[in-house]
């Protein structure tokens, strides 16, 4: 069969309509066109779709989701499940935003947004809906000419709901209380509200200088004047075992250089060795910026004060598990203590009795300290004298302190602190300053704060202390205990998904006038 040239030139001009109909050009940062302006949480993800299974496999991020809801078995059927993968090839293989909106349309309700660029995939979606009709999709009233869908979650009246709208080549969708949040975004993205990108010094263009070609980035803004920047994180490095990348915040203004060995550190490693379950160092003049903030109660910043007295350039604690855990009505859990470098020797005894007024005066106790015997260093026992329930602590239960030098260690558990007050000048301390897992990536960021977790052992020595102390509480008054039980359920359960991260990093420095917290969630690669 022969075309005539008109034929030809029909057969040409329909297939282009056609072809036409289904191709969207890509649009870079239409994804956040549809977030209002004044978004609290942003964060966007390129090749959401190529990573899901990898994403989704990462302990971190499967632990974050379960934490904030999900149930477990409900997550691993999501991932397992093949129709879940192929939607999500559909829907996020380029650009996809996930965004929290504090008060959203004309009802001013919180919403969670996501949006995601399907470019000539939404024609055909479109039409699948319109001819298909799937049971779950109910369609609403249009708006500005965009039709609107309800996904039916089985959710009960007054409950959030799921609206999706589809605008050339973007898909969004809306969780909230008002069903009509979803407006909002849909006049964000045609122009007649500002979203995230109107303001040319806004959170966008800032996060988006910093975070560079960084795969998954975003912002968070809080609700206080104490914090009106927004903080950026950006993640720079993921696979199944590991998570790693950077966090910024202008809201603390200490710039205390690096630290060195001058800084008390080595006199910490000799104490601590390879027997901590985690460390944190914090500059001393940071947590004094920390404990000036008005979010805190004013015991908190009270005890901000003490730091006046403390010359060290940070302040240490210590998690310890094992045979350095401490007891609490024979219950074993986990013992911490607190390493401080004074002035000098003379020092110690007068730091102590400031904690100790300190103490006494803020939560009305009367507690006294007691030299114990039997050891080289001068060490300390801390005794209630009034009807408080520390009063009723005895032997090694109780808090103490130990005087090593030129720095004072205080303890939440007498025994654990003796055992390491007697262990400090021996070989052992001394070969193993070197040898602690916490300390090769100490200086590794030319940074002023440190933090590193073993998460497996860390987490299970908590969890197992917080059962001990729940089953107590079931036999002493389960109905006057049972907000105190379900908040430790709570706490046990959010720290059982910390466990699989194996290791927790985190590095502090100030660059620029900018808080810089690199982290580094389970093991590297090269490990």
């Amino acid at each position: 069969m022969k075309y005539t040239a008109h034929q030809f030139l029909t057969l040409l001009f329909i297939i282009a309509c056609i072809a036409w109909t289904f191709h969207e050009p890509y649009a870079p940062g239409r994804a956040s066109q549809a977030v209002p302006a004044n978004a609290a949480f942003y964060s966007r993800h390129v090749d959401f779709a190529g990573r899901w299974q990898t994403l989704m496999g990462n302990p971190a991020i499967h632990g974050a989701i379960v934490a904030a809801g999900m149930e477990e078995k409900k997550l691993k059927d999501l991932v397992a499940d093949s129709s879940t993968a192929q939607w999500v090839d559909k829907l996020a293989s380029d650009e996809s935003v996930i965004a929290w909106v504090p008060a959203m349309g004309h009802h001013r309700k919180p919403a969670w947004l996501i949006t995601s660029w399907i470019g000539g995939r939404g024609q055909q979606l479109r039409y699948l809906l319109a001819i298909a009709k799937p049971r779950k999709f109910h369609p609403r009233k249009p708006y500005r000419g965009r039709k609107i869908w309800k996904i039916d979650l089985g959710e009960k009246p007054g409950k959030p709901s799921l609206s999706v709208s589809i605008a050339e080549g973007l898909l969004i969708g809306c969780y909230s209380e008002d069903p009509f949040a979803i407006h909002a975004a849909i006049d964000s993205l045609d122009g007649l509200e500002p979203d995230l990108g109107d303001r040319p010094q806004g959170a966008l263009n800032q996060l988006n200088t910093w975070a560079g070609d960084a795969r998954d980035h975003g912002f968070l803004k809080l609700p206080s004047a104490t914090f009106p920047q927004p903080g950026f994180f950006r993640v720079d490095q993921v696979s199944k075992r590991h998570l790693s990348g950077s966090m910024q915040a202008a809201w603390l203004h200490t710039d205390h250089p690096a630290f060195t060995p001058e800084h008390g550190i080595d006199q910490t490693r000799t104490l601590l060795g390879d027997i901590p379950l985690g460390v944190m160092m914090v500059p001393t003049d940071l947590l004094a910026e920390l404990c000036s903030f008005k979010l805190l109660s004013s015991k908190a910043q009270k005890y901000g004060t003490l730091l006046n007295h403390i010359p060290s350039k940070n302040i240490t604690l210590a998690l310890l598990g094992d045979e350095f855990k401490g007891n609490m009505k024979d219950i074993g859990i986990p013992s911490l203590v607190l390493a401080v470098k004074l002035r000098s020797v003379e020092q110690g005894p007068k730091f102590a009795e400031a904690c100790i007024e300190t103490m006494n005066g803020l939560h009305k106790l009367d507690l006294r300290s007691e030299r114990v015997t039997g050891h080289a260093r001068p060490v300390f026992a801390l005794q209630g004298a009034g009807d408080e329930v520390y009063s009723y602590f005895r032997g090694d239960d109780r808090a103490g302190y130990v005087l090593l030098d030129d720095m004072i260690v205080i303890g939440s558990h007498l025994g654990p602190l003796r055992r390491l007050a007697d262990r400090y000048d021996t070989p052992v301390a001394e070969f193993e300053a070197r040898q602690g897992r916490w300390l090769p990536e100490l200086f590794l960021h030319h940074n002023n704060g440190f933090l590193w977790m073993d998460a497996a052992k860390g987490s299970k020595a908590v969890r197992e202390a917080i059962a001990a102390n729940k089953l107590r509480l079931l036999f002493d008054d389960p109905i006057e205990h049972r907000q105190t039980i379900k908040k430790w359920e709570r706490t046990g359960k959010w720290l059982k998904q910390v466990e699989p991260v194996e290791t927790i990093r985190l590095w502090h420095r100030m660059d620029e006038g900018n808080n810089q917290i690199r982290f580094s969630l389970g093991v590297p690669p090269h490990s």
